[in-house]
């Protein structure tokens, strides 16, 4: 899995930014509602 160095240069080609979240790796199903929740948190919607 994962995407190669020439999938990467071809997307940064295309306009797409690198975005690293740091050394976790998270499935695919997962990884939405983690995102939706941080963002919901550091809007302030969560306490």
């Amino acid at each position: 899995g994962g995407i190669s160095d020439t999938e990467v240069e071809a997307l940064e080609d295309a306009g797409a930014r690198a975005v690293r979240l740091g050394p976790h790796v998270l499935r695919t199903a997962s990884a939405g509602p983690v995102a939706l929740a941080v963002l919901a948190q550091r809007a302030g919607l969560w306490g």
